[in-house]
C-alpha cells in the first residue's frame, strides 16, 4: 500500500511539477537498456511477460485479448495467412523453417526482458551502424539453443569468432553474429563489439552515461512494459561524420536550416509505457531545452479544459490546442536565410506574393493574421453507416468580416480551378441568429456522399466534414448547450492534466471502436469471399461487446517546460502522441538514410567491380586465343560474344545520358607489367573512388586522388596521352540540385 501510494504521488508530482522521477524502481527493460553500449543511437526495450504479464493482463487491451472469441479470431487469422503462404511455397523448405523459427522464438522474446539496439560504428567503416537484439533468456537457454540447432544446417560456414573476448558464431560474410554473453542471447548485424563489451564487462555502458540518466529521469514510469530511446545528438554527429568532403557544404546547409527551425536543439527522444489499473500510460519527451526557437515557437500559448465547452456532449473525440500562425512566415524566412542569406526574404516574399496574386486573396493579411491561435477539433455521431462520424474544426478568429470575405473569394477561385459547380450557399437560422453556410459536395471527388462546409459564427470559423446536411454542427456553436466539459468522464481525465498545456485530447474508446467495427463488418463478408478464392479462410468477426465492454476513454496532453516538449497519454487505448511519433520517425530516418544510402552505394560499387572483373577476365580469354594480345577495344568482346553490353553499364552512374561508363586502355599483352591498369570506372560520373582492373586480373576499389594517379601512371608508362581525370563534384550546388540526378556530368 505504501509503495503504491508513493508511486502514485510521485507520478502526480512529475505531471504537475516535473519533479524527480528516478526514485521509482527500475523495470527489467530499463536495467537491460542501462547495460547496453554507450554508443547506442536508438533502442527499444521491453521488460518481458515474466515481470509485466499480470500488469498488462489487467489492462483493457489485456482483457480484450483474453476474450475467447478474440483469441480465436487472432489465431485463426494468423493460421489462415500461414497456411496460405506454406501452401504457395510448399516446395521451399526455407519458408517452413522461417515459420518454425518464429513459433519457437516469439515466446522467448515476449517472456524475457529484451532490447533492440542500433549502435554507432566507425564512420570510416563500410557499415556505420550495427543492429543488435539482446534477450535476457538465461532461464530459457535450452530452448534458444534448440532453435539454432535446427537452423544450423541452413547457416553454412558459421564459425566461432571472438568479439570483445566473448565467443560468438559468425557467418562467413560477417553480416550476422550470434551467441551468449553471460545470460543474455545476442544476435545482430555489423560490428557488435561495443554492445558485447558493455554486456560482458560492464564498461562503456549506457547506464553509466550522465546524459542517459538525465534523459530517462525526465520521463516518469516504473515496471515499464516498453521503453524507447533515441539520442538525437549522437545521430547528428554520426551523420556529419559519415559525410565525405564533398558533402561538407550540404551538411553545413542542413545544420543551418535545422538550427533556424529550432530542431537542432532536440538532443533526445524518450518514451515509456506502463500499466496503471485498466489503463495503459505512455509518457514521452522530446528533450529540447529552452529558449525555444523556430517551429517550437509556433506552438506557444496554453489551453485548458474549459475549451471543451465548445464541444457538444455527444462528441466521440475532441481535441484543443494553441498555435501561432503569424510566426510561420518568419520561420520560413529564417530557414531560407540559413542557406541563401542575401535573397531569403525576397524569395519567400516572391513565393507568398505570387500565390496570393494567383488566387486573388491576401492569405497572410486577411486569414493568417486573423487567426487567434486557438483550435478545437471534434467528431460526433451521425446516422450514416458509411461515414458514422461528423468532423468539426473550430478556429478562433479576430476579425470575422475580413476572414469571411477572404474565404468567400478563395471559394470562388477553387470553383474556377475545378471547372465544376460543386459549391452551394444557404442561410440557417437558430433562434435570432442567422448563419451563412458555404458547402462543397465532394462526392464527385472521393466517391462518398461527403459535404465540406464552412461558416463564420461570432469569433469562430467553423469547418465541417459530414455525410449529413451541411451545417449540422452549427446549432451547438450558436446556441451552446450540454457540452463535453460537463461529462464526468472528461472531468476525471482533466483532473490528471497539468495546468499548462499546449494541446489535449479526449476519446470515448468504446464508441469509436463500436463505429470502427460496424464499418468493418459491412465489408468483412465481401473480404471473406474475396480471399477465399486465394485459399484463405477468414473467421467471422468477434462479437462487438466482447471488445467494447472493456473499453473506457483515453486522454492525452502535451506541454512545454524548460527541458522540452512532453506528452502523456492515458486510458484504455493509450498511444504515443502523433507529434512524438513523427519525431521518432524523423530520428529513425536520420539514422537509416545515411546507412541505407551507404549500403546502396556499397552494393552498386560491388556490382560495378564485378563488371570490371568480367571485362579483365574476357580480355585474358581473348588474349589466350590471339597471340597473348588484349583486344583493341571492348566492342570486340561484345561482337565475339565474350560479354554483353549490359556489363558496360555502371550502376553507380546516375546520369541517364552518360556515355563511356568505363574507360578501357588498349595495347596490353599478357607480358605487360601486372600493375598496369586495363579498365577503370569513368571518374566523371562517380565520387569517392573508382574500381580498377589490372593486367594480372585482380580488381580493387581505390579511393580519392590515389586512384586517379594510378591511372595516370599507366598512360605515362605506355607512352599514351594522359586524359583529364576528375571526379564528379557536388560542391557549390544548391540543396535541390544536390539531391537530383546529375544531367550534365562529364559534358564539361
Amino acid at each position: 500500500m505504501f509503495t503504491r501510494t508513493r508511486c502514485m504521488t510521485g507520478l502526480a508530482a512529475v505531471l504537475l511539477t516535473l519533479g524527480r522521477a528516478d526514485a521509482a524502481p527500475k523495470s527489467a527493460g530499463l536495467k537491460l537498456l542501462e547495460q547496453t553500449s554507450d554508443r547506442t543511437l536508438v533502442a527499444v526495450a521491453w521488460s518481458g511477460w515474466d515481470e509485466t504479464g499480470k500488469d498488462f493482463d489487467g489492462t483493457a487491451v489485456g482483457k480484450i485479448l483474453a476474450e475467447e472469441s478474440v483469441r480465436s479470431f487472432v489465431s485463426s487469422i494468423v493460421k489462415a495467412i500461414e497456411d496460405a503462404i506454406l501452401k504457395e511455397e510448399a516446395n521451399d523448405p526455407d519458408v517452413t523453417l522461417v515459420f518454425d523459427t518464429i513459433r519457437n522464438v516469439w515466446p522467448i522474446l515476449t517472456q524475457s526482458p529484451g532490447a533492440f539496439v542500433v549502435t554507432a560504428g566507425d564512420p570510416k567503416s563500410e557499415m556505420v551502424v550495427s543492429f543488435g537484439l539482446v534477450v535476457e533468456a538465461g532461464r530459457r537457454r535450452e530452448a534458444v539453443d534448440a532453435v539454432f540447432e535446427r537452423l544450423a544446417p541452413h547457416l553454412e560456414g558459421a564459425k566461432e569468432n571472438s568479439v570483445a573476448g566473448v565467443t560468438l558464431k559468425t557467418l562467413p560474410d560477417a553480416t550476422l553474429s550470434w551467441g551468449w554473453v553471460k545470460d543474455r542471447f545476442v544476435i545482430g548485424v555489423g560490428d557488435l563489439t561495443p554492445l558485447v563489451a558493455a554486456l560482458s564487462d560492464g564498461k562503456g555502458t549506457l547506464g553509466a552515461s550522465a546524459a542517459f540518466r538525465r534523459r530517462m529521469a525526465a520521463v516518469p514510469g516504473e515496471r515499464d512494459l516498453l521503453l524507447s530511446y533515441a539520442d538525437a545528438t549522437a545521430i547528428g554527429r554520426l551523420v556529419e561524420a559519415v559525410a565525405g568532403p564533398e558533402e561538407a557544404e550540404t551538411i553545413g546547409h542542413i545544420k543551418a536550416v535545422l538550427q533556424a527551425l529550432g530542431l537542432s536543439t532536440a538532443e533526445a527522444i524518450v518514451g515509456r509505457m506502463h500499466a496503471q489499473g485498466t489503463d495503459l500510460v505512455v509518457d514521452s519527451v522530446v528533450l529540447a531545452p529552452a529558449p525555444r526557437r523556430g517551429l517550437w515557437t509556433c506552438v506557444e500559448g496554453t489551453v485548458g479544459p474549459e475549451a471543451m465547452k465548445r464541444v457538444p456532449s455527444d462528441a466521440i473525440f475532441a481535441a484543443a490546442g494553441t498555435f501561432r500562425p503569424d510566426k510561420l512566415p518568419g520561420v520560413a524566412v529564417d530557414a531560407v536565410r540559413a542557406v541563401s542569406p542575401e535573397k531569403a526574404e525576397e524569395m519567400v516574399k516572391e513565393g507568398y506574393d505570387g500565390f496570393e496574386a494567383e488566387i486573388g486573396v491576401p492569405i497572410r493579411a486577411e486569414i493568417l493574421a486573423n487567426l487567434a491561435g486557438e483550435y478545437t477539433l471534434y467528431t460526433r455521431p451521425i446516422p450514416n453507416p458509411l461515414i458514422p462520424q461528423q468532423f468539426v474544426l473550430l478556429l478562433r478568429i479576430k476579425n470575422a468580416e475580413t476572414v469571411s470575405s477572404a474565404l468567400g473569394r478563395l471559394d470562388k477561385w477553387i470553383q474556377r480551378q475545378m471547372q465544376a459547380n460543386m459549391a452551394s450557399e444557404q442561410v440557417k437560422t437558430f433562434g435570432e441568429t442567422s448563419v451563412t453556410v458555404h458547402a462543397w459536395n465532394l462526392a464527385a471527388v472521393v466517391q462518398l456522399p461527403l459535404q465540406l462546409a464552412w461558416a463564420v459564427v461570432g469569433d469562430q470559423l467553423v469547418f465541417e466534414l459530414s455525410a449529413g446536411e451541411p451545417g449540422g454542427s452549427l446549432e451547438h456553436v450558436v446556441k451552446g448547450g450540454s457540452s463535453l466539459a460537463d461529462d464526468p468522464e472528461f472531468a476525471k481525465a482533466a483532473s490528471q492534466f497539468p495546468r499548462q498545456m499546449s494541446h489535449f485530447s479526449f476519446t470515448r474508446d468504446r464508441d469509436r471502436m463500436a463505429d470502427s467495427l460496424a464499418q468493418l463488418s459491412m465489408v468483412w463478408g465481401m473480404l471473406q469471399m474475396g480471399v477465399s478464392q486465394q485459399g484463405i479462410v477468414l473467421p467471422p468477426l468477434p462479437p462487438v461487446t466482447d471488445i467494447t465492454q472493456h473499453l473506457g476513454y483515453t486522454s492525452s496532453c502535451s506541454w512545454f517546460d524548460e527541458t522540452g516538449w512532453h506528452s502523456r497519454s492515458s486510458g484504455s487505448l493509450a498511444v504515443a502522441d502523433p507529434v512524438l511519433i513523427a519525431g521518432a520517425a524523423a530520428g529513425g530516418v536520420s539514422i537509416l538514410l545515411p546507412s541505407l544510402s551507404r549500403a546502396r552505394e556499397l552494393s552498386k560499387r560491388t556490382v560495378s567491380g564485378a563488371n570490371v572483373r568480367g571485362v579483365v577476365t574476357c580480355c585474358k580469354i581473348y588474349a589466350n586465343e590471339n597471340d597473348d594480345k588484349f583486344p583493341p577495344n571492348m566492342q570486340v568482346l561484345i561482337d565475339t560474344g565474350e560479354m554483353t553490353p549490359r556489363q558496360l553499364v555502371n550502376p553507380r552512374v546516375r546520369n541517364a545520358d552518360a556515355k563511356d561508363h568505363y574507360i578501357y586502355i588498349p595495347g596490353h599483352t599478357e607480358a605487360s607489367p601486372p600493375d598496369l591498369v586495363v579498365i577503370y570506372e569513368n571518374p566523371a560520373y562517380v565520387d569517392e573512388g573508382i574500381n580498377i582492373g589490372y593486367v594480372d586480373g585482380h580488381v580493387e576499389f581505390v579511393r580519392g586522388e590515389a586512384a586517379l594517379e594510378r591511372v595516370r601512371d599507366t598512360y605515362k608508362r605506355m607512352g599514351l596521352e594522359v586524359p583529364e581525370l576528375k571526379y564528379i563534384t557536388t560542391r557549390g550546388k544548391s540543396l535541390l540540385e544536390r539531391f537530383l540526378p546529375p544531367t550534365d556530368a562529364g559534358k564539361k
